[in-house]
This record gives structure tokens, C-alpha cells and sequence, in this order.
């Protein structure tokens, strides 16, 4: 009998925590021989910021697209130095969501993730888009500080 592979979900956003996870899942997919995918989100384009044209909206969305692979690439040596099979993608969307839609295809053992990130103003111990992932996934969460 075949046994699938593991895979573990890394959302990413550049934060300290965001990094501290990201060490933290590769040791742990190291040790299981698991694939890590690493995600992060850009922001949809509010329609107030477009013209009729959609000129701006191309050249906005064109912006957060190249911040978030930016935000992958800082990864990158990290990843590549840790001998893990590895995946990159940038979803648009807000984090909670993506990292709860993806949660629910079911094609991850384990989400590793900060306790809070760049984004977050009002979680002083645990960020809004962490407490979002913890009430709405049913998989595993490890949540690293």
C-alpha cells in the first residue's frame, strides 16, 4: 500500500512570526518528507480605484501582484537551503479566506502559520487572520509565535 505524501500549507507574509513559522514547518517537513506549499495574499482591487477603462485597475492589481511575489521571494534561500520539495503561490483574496478555501480541499496534513502578522493592528497576542484560520479549518493548525 502507497502511502500519499504529506503536505503541509505555509501562508507567508514577511513578518517575523511569518518567518519563525516558516523555519518551523521546514524542520518538521524535513523530519516527515513532507511538500510544502508556500502561500501568500494580495488585496482585490476596490472598484472605487479603477477607471471605466480599467487601465488603473491592471496597473494596481500588476503592483500588489509583484509586492506579493516579492514577499515569496524574501523566502526563497530559505526554502531552498532546507532540501524540502516546495511550492510557491501568491492568491488573491484576504488571508483568512484563502487560507480557509484551501484548507478545505483537503489536500493538507498541517497549517503552519504565525501567530500574527504584518497586518494586524488589533491582535496585540494572536493576529485576526490566525484566530480566523482557528474557527474556520477543521485540518490541523500549529500556530508559531
Amino acid at each position: 500500500m502507497t502511502r500519499k505524501k504529506k503536505r503541509f500549507l505555509l501562508p507567508v507574509d514577511g513578518s517575523e512570526c511569518s518567518l519563525s513559522a516558516a523555519k518551523y514547518a521546514l524542520e518538521m517537513a524535513a523530519a516527515a518528507k513532507a511538500a510544502v506549499e508556500v502561500v501568500t495574499c494580495y488585496d482585490k482591487v476596490p472598484a472605487i480605484m479603477t477607471d471605466t477603462r480599467g487601465k488603473y485597475l491592471k496597473e494596481f492589481k500588476s503592483l500588489l501582484i509583484a509586492e506579493a511575489n516579492k514577499t515569496l521571494e524574501s523566502y526563497e534561500k530559505l526554502l531552498a537551503d532546507s532540501k524540502v520539495e516546495y511550492s510557491l503561490k501568491a492568491i488573491e483574496g484576504s488571508a483568512g479566506r484563502v487560507i480557509k478555501d484551501l484548507a478545505k480541499t483537503g489536500k493538507y496534513d498541517l497549517i503552519v502559520m504565525g501567530s500574527k502578522g504584518h497586518s494586524e493592528v488589533a491582535g496585540l497576542f494572536m493576529g485576526s487572520v490566525t484566530r480566523k484560520v482557528l474557527t474556520n479549518v477543521v485540518c490541523p493548525v500549529l500556530i508559531v509565535p
